[in-house]
C-alpha cells in the first residue's frame, strides 16, 4: 500500500479527500491527517508516508515551508499540492519547491485525483505482503459481513466474532456497554438508488458515508461503522458504562448531527438515524437492530435521531407472530386476541407503541421482506406475492411504488449487471 498523508487546516477538506475514494481498493492507505506545516512534520517522522497532499496557505508553518525541510528529511517522499483556482502563483512555487503535481481541491473528481496520484507514486517501491492487501482492498465487504453475522448471530460464540473484529483493527467491541445507530439515507433519485444500491458493495457512497461517521464518531468514542444493505449503515458505539449518563446520550446526538450535516454538504444527501437502547452482550445486537429497523418503518420525518423505546411483550409478541407468519392473511382481531386485549385498545395500544397503524405496519414489514426476495434474480415476482402474503400482483405492485417509490421490476433492474 502507498501511504498518503493529508495535510490542510479545513478539516472539511480533510474529511472529503479521505472519504472521496475507497482508497485502500486502489493500494493507498491514509496514515494520518494534519493541520499544518509544523503538525505534519512531526507527524511525518513516525508514519513515513509515501505522498503528502497538502494545502499551501496555513498558519503556523505553511506548506511552502513543508515541502522545503522534507527536501532533506524525507527526500523519498513526494508532494501533491491542494490548489484552490486562485492559487497559480502559489502551484508555480510549490513545484519549484519540488511538489510532483497539484489537485483542485474543491471540485476534484475521484478518478483525477487517482491519475495524478498513480503518476506521483510511479517510482515508489511496493512494500506491502499481498494477503494484506487483498483484505484492505475488500474491508467493506467483509465489514457488511460481519454486521450481517452479528445481526443473524451466526457467529458460534461471542470469541470468535472479537476474534475477527480485533484481527481486522476494529475499535468497537462487545465485551463493553453498547449502542447502536441505525442510520438510513433514502434518496429520491433513480441515480441516487442505483449508486446506493448493492451492485457494487465497496460504492463510493457508501464508503464515503461510512469514513464520514467513523471520522466524527472516533473523535469521541471507541466506534465502527458497518454497511448493512443498499442505503444503510449501523454504527456500533461503545459507552462508558451500561447506564449511559444523558451528558453521554447527547453527545451521541451532537455527533450525529454532525455526520448529518458533513453528509448533506459532502454528498448532497440527507440521512436520519435511530438509537437504540444500550447492550451489553454480543446476543443482544440482533433485537436491538430489529428495534431500530422497526422504529424507522414508523419514521415520520420529525426528527433526525429517533430514540428506541421498550414496548410492552405484548406487541413483541405480535411483532414476532406477524414475521413468522408473513405469508398468511393477518388482521386486527388475530393480532388482538394473540396480544389478549380488545380490537380496538390493540389497534390503539399499536399505534402509539410502533408509531404506525397495524395495517400500514404489515404492508411495511411485507415490503421490506419483497426486497429481499427481489434481489435474488431467480425468484419470481408471482413467488414473491405469495412468501409475502398478497395474493393480487397488481395490488403488489401498486403498494411496492407507493411505498419505495419504483416498481418491483424497477427495483429488482438496480441489482442486475
Amino acid at each position: 500500500m502507498k501511504k498518503l498523508l493529508i495535510v490542510d487546516d479545513e478539516f472539511i477538506v480533510r474529511m472529503g479527500i479521505k472519504s472521496i475514494v475507497n482508497w485502500e481498493e486502489y493500494g493507498y492507505c491514509i496514515v494520518g491527517e494534519a493541520a499544518d506545516g509544523a503538525a505534519a512534520l512531526t507527524l511525518m517522522e513516525s508514519v513515513r508516508p509515501d505522498i503528502v497532499l497538502t494545502d499551501l496557505i496555513m498558519e503556523p508553518v505553511d506548506g511552502f515551508e513543508l515541502i522545503r525541510q522534507s527536501r532533506k528529511r524525507f527526500p523519498k517522499t513526494k508532494f501533491v499540492v491542494l490548489s484552490n483556482y486562485n492559487d497559480f502563483e502559489n502551484v508555480k512555487q510549490a513545484m519549484k519547491l519540488g511538489a510532483s503535481d497539484y489537485i483542485f481541491k474543491m471540485t476534484a473528481q475521484p478518478e483525477e485525483i487517482l491519475k495524478i496520484l498513480d503518476e506521483a507514486s510511479a517510482l515508489v517501491p511496493e512494500e506491502h505482503h499481498a494477503a494484506d492487501a487483498l483484505v484492505q482492498r475488500n474491508r467493506q465487504a467483509i465489514k457488511r459481513c460481519m454486521i450481517q453475522k452479528c445481526i443473524w448471530q451466526k457467529y458460534p460464540d461471542a470469541a470468535e466474532m472479537e476474534s475477527e473484529f480485533a484481527a481486522l483493527g476494529l475499535d468497537v467491541t462487545f465485551s463493553r456497554p453498547f449502542v447502536l445507530v441505525y442510520f438510513v439515507v433514502r434518496p429520491s433519485g433513480m441515480e441516487e438508488r442505483r449508486l446506493l444500491s448493492q451492485e457494487e458493495p465497496d460504492s463510493v457512497l457508501e464508503f464515503a458515508m461510512g469514513n464520514i461517521a467513523d471520522e466524527v464518531w472516533k473523535a469521541r468514542f471507541a466506534a465502527d461503522t458497518f454497511p448493512v444493505e443498499e442505503g444503510i449503515m449501523v454504527s456500533v458505539i461503545n459507552l462508558d458504562s451500561a447506564l449511559p449518563q444523558e451528558e453521554e446520550l447527547s453527545e451521541i446526538r451532537e455527533k450525529f448531527r454532525l455526520i448529518r450535516e458533513y453528509i448533506r454538504r459532502y454528498l448532497n444527501l440527507t440521512v436520519y438515524g435511530v438509537l437504540s437502547e444500550p447492550g451489553e452482550i454480543y446476543e443482544q445486537v440482533k433485537e436491538l437492530h430489529r428495534r431500530c429497523m422497526e422504529a424507522e418503518l414508523a419514521y415520520s420525518g420529525e426528527a433526525e435521531l429517533l430514540t428506541c423505546v421498550e414496548q410492552r411483550p405484548a406487541i413483541v409478541k405480535v411483532k414476532e407472530y406477524i414475521e413468522s407468519h408473513l405469508s398468511e392473511q393477518l388482521s386486527v382481531a388475530k393480532a388482538a386476541q394473540i396480544a389478549c386485549m380488545s380490537e380496538s385498545y390493540f389497534s390503539s395500544v399499536f399505534k402509539k407503541e410502533v408509531g404506525i397503524s397495524f395495517v400500514d405496519y404489515i404492508s411495511q414489514v411485507r415490503i421490506r421482506r419483497a426486497k429481499e426476495l427481489l434481489r435474488q434474480k431467480h425468484v419470481r415476482i408471482y413467488e414473491i406475492c405469495q412468501e409475502v402474503g398478497i395474493e393480487n400482483p397488481n395490488y403488489f405492485s401498486s403498494l411496492f411504488k407507493k411505498i419505495e417509490g419504483i416498481s418491483p421490476n424497477a427495483y429488482r433492474s438496480l441489482f442486475e449487471r
